[in-house]
């Protein structure tokens, strides 16, 4: 069974409805294809992991009833702190963006001598 994990920036708490963003919407309906129906869990670092019914799936807006909680923030058991060099146009937001997935708690960005920065 496959399971969908979502993050979500809102306040989540069970027995409440979630209306996904657009682009949130977008992934689960035509990337998924996932419908009414299926379980979602949606997950944030304040409020931990909820599991979640998807109750209306259009192109516009997916609606999210959540049923629990299953997991609840824990505190990161090891704190990463990563020097990044600074480089040019998407290949920084795409370095950050990876490096957070992964779990790095902090990143100093470095000019270095081949640093090429616009």
């Amino acid at each position: 069974m496959r399971v969908t994990r979502l993050h979500y920036e809102g306040n989540l708490t069970p027995e409440s409805t979630v209306v996904l963003p657009k682009e949130s919407a977008h992934y689960l309906i035509n990337v998924l294809r996932l419908n009414s129906g299926d379980t979602v869990y949606l997950f944030n670092e304040q409020f931990g992991e909820f599991i979640g019914r998807m109750e209306k799936a259009t192109m516009q807006d997916v609606t999210i009833i959540i049923e629990s909680q299953h997991r609840t923030p824990e505190p990161p058991s090891l704190i990463i702190q990563l020097g990044l060099g600074l480089s040019k146009g998407y290949r920084m937001d795409y370095a950050i963006q990876k490096s957070t997935e992964l779990g790095v708690s902090s990143i100093t960005p470095l000019y270095t001598q081949y640093s090429e920065v616009r």
